[in-house]
């Protein structure tokens, strides 16, 4: 399986489809490898983007995201 590719910076334009919300960016980048396991065919050519969200009374979560893609594909 190809390496995860992944980026916390302005991912390229299109849509994203949020796969999971974790406490730490290590278990982030586990659960999109453990996705991709999982339905290769749908994730090998997407890249992984971490989002890292600061919400306030409740701590530092990284949202995982797949994409780019089309709209009609994120739906």
């Amino acid at each position: 399986m190809p390496a995860s590719r992944t980026t916390v910076a302005t991912p390229p334009a299109g849509f994203y489809v949020q796969v999971a919300s974790v406490g730490s960016e290590e278990v982030a980048r586990a659960q999109f490898q453990s996705l991709q396991a999982r339905a290769p065919s749908l994730l090998a050519s997407r890249t992984m983007v971490v989002q890292q969200a600061d919400i306030p009374g409740r701590g530092t979560f990284y949202r995982v995201q797949i994409g780019p893609m089309s709209q009609a594909d994120a739906e």
